[in-house]
């Protein structure tokens, strides 16, 4: 018999009576539920976030009960100030989640500009998750969780760095990047392992230095390419991983020499990219983050023009490009500023902002005009221009049905498959249970819910050292079950969970 295993209806299924003050809440769940259901990346820790909201709901649920049968004034305060503060994390993780949801696991744009990007959005994203877990309270696993999500991504970029030794063409070049590849590896072992007081800053700088050399080593910006057998970039990288490698190690280590490090070898990359743009350009890529989804899509299209302009721009450098470009540039920080301004509830809906929408379109034509003043054709930007409001005034739609129907929009269901787990625990007898997953469900959520059996320890132990093996390949936690090979109608895989 197979036991029916939904992500979604895991994380957001309520037990218990519910009230109709807790509606609202209802629906904040589902929404956030139906975002992570789609995420690549920080897992466990979005699963966590979810799963914790629901069970606070079940409180407020079971407190209404109790101050309405019991006559209990404890209960009512109780519940009523839960209710506000619960809100208020679901409000905000909302935002994390839907950008999240659409986000890709690693960079993959064809140039340096929009994978530093990408990495500025992955690093405030990864910070608003953290914060929304903190508000939430009940901190006992959650730095476990943070750590183990942190692994997987690095662990994955290893993976995928693999994928890029044929690019290297030198015997120089090749002997810089394994030995490379080979301390990352070995920083996995050492932030798995690290005391917890280790700066969460050198977590992060760890991750996107791991990043960058995935970024370069792909070869995917032809600029950098040209440069890929060069032995001062190697020297370069070789000098930032050191610096990370050194700071992992000792926790009493000050920040500031890892920062400079990884300034400098951005710096090096960047190179001829942005070191004569007009001083408000590298503001942009921190407006985004204070953008909320009215005008989020539109704001970051603006941004990718501005970029696709930018290098432009420093092939010649003259005086007549930098005026339509500086125009641009204004225009663009000027509608990112309104448009930040503009505070979003979904439960209330949004009125259309003339002034935001008045200085979105102005900066939309500079950065036309711009194209055009450079001889390209301003077409693509257009149009993913348009695309982006399309999309953000569907997400609105999409909200405000959520919000507003009763029941909310249910999440699409897959037709389910089986999977048969067996458990290899030396420290318990081996176990074999047969779930009833969709497809597109992730080896993650067996380990998220295998883990969710344990006490808090085993927990941990399972999410730091398990891995799943099918046959004898040995899948990653982000392999669809649908994608497994199937033998008699089902799938199998062991749950390996070592001494």
């Amino acid at each position: 018999m197979s036991t029916a295993l939904s992500l979604f209806d895991e994380l957001t299924r309520q037990t218990g009576k519910t009230f109709p003050v807790t509606d609202v809440l209802t629906k904040l769940l589902q929404t956030v539920g139906h975002d992570v259901s789609l995420t690549k990346r920080n897992l466990h820790s979005s699963y966590w976030t979810v799963s914790r909201a629901r069970d606070l709901c079940d409180t407020i649920n079971e407190l209404a009960a109790k101050a309405g049968d019991g006559d209990s004034w404890e209960a009512f305060d109780k519940y009523t100030a839960m209710i506000v503060s619960l809100e208020q994390i679901l409000l905000d993780f909302s935002l994390v989640a839907e950008t999240e949801s659409a986000a890709s696991k690693l960079p993959t744009a064809n140039t340096i500009q929009n994978d530093l990007v990408f990495i500025d959005s992955w690093r405030i994203n990864r910070k608003a998750l953290h914060e929304t877990n903190d508000n939430a309270g009940n901190l006992s696993d959650i730095k476990a969780i943070h750590r183990h999500d942190d692994s997987v991504l690095l662990r994955g970029i290893s993976n995928v760095l693999r994928d890029h030794t044929g690019n290297m063409s030198t015997p120089e070049a090749s002997k810089s990047f394994s030995a490379i590849q080979s301390q990352l590896d070995g920083l996995q072992t050492t932030l798995a392992l690290a005391p917890v007081n280790l700066s969460d800053d050198v977590v992060v700088y760890s991750m996107q230095t791991a990043m960058i050399i995935e970024i370069v080593a792909s070869a995917r910006d032809s600029q950098l390419a040209d440069r890929l057998q060069s032995p001062e970039l190697w020297t370069r990288a070789t000098t930032l991983v050191n610096v990370v490698e050194k700071h992992s190690k000792d926790v009493k280590l000050a920040v500031e020499p890892l920062e400079k490090a990884w300034t400098d070898f951005c710096s090096y990359l960047t190179a001829g990219v942005i070191a004569e743009l007009p001083g408000t350009y590298k503001d942009l890529r921190t407006l985004i983050s204070k953008i909320r989804r009215p005008y989020y899509a539109q704001s970051l299209a603006l941004i990718h023009g501005c970029v696709e302009l930018a290098p432009i721009f420093n092939g010649k450098k003259t005086f007549a490009m930098l005026s339509p470009l500086n125009l641009a540039v204004d225009n663009t920080t000027k509608a990112l500023t309104a448009a930040a301004g503009v505070v979003y509830d979904p439960t209330i809906g949004v009125p259309r902002n003339e002034d935001v929408s008045s200085a979105l379109d102005t900066a939309r034509e500079s950065v036309k005009k711009c194209f055009a003043h450079y001889k390209l054709d301003p077409g693509p930007f257009e149009h993913k221009f348009i695309k982006a409001r399309d999309t953000d005034n569907s997400r609105l739609a999409l909200l405000e049905a959520r919000f507003k129907s009763k029941p909310p929009i249910a999440a699409v269901k897959q037709q389910p498959i089986q999977v048969v787990v067996t458990v290899s625990d030396p420290a318990a007898k081996q176990t074999v249970k047969t779930y009833s997953v969709e497809p597109s469900t992730m080896l993650s959520a067996i380990l998220w819910k295998e883990a969710s059996l344990r006490p808090l320890k085993q927990a941990n132990e399972l999410r730091s050292k398990g891995f799943f093996r099918a046959g004898v390949e040995k899948p990653g936690l982000d392999t669809e079950i649908g994608k497994l090979p199937e033998k008699s109608g089902k799938r199998s895989v062991t749950l390996v969970i070592p001494p």
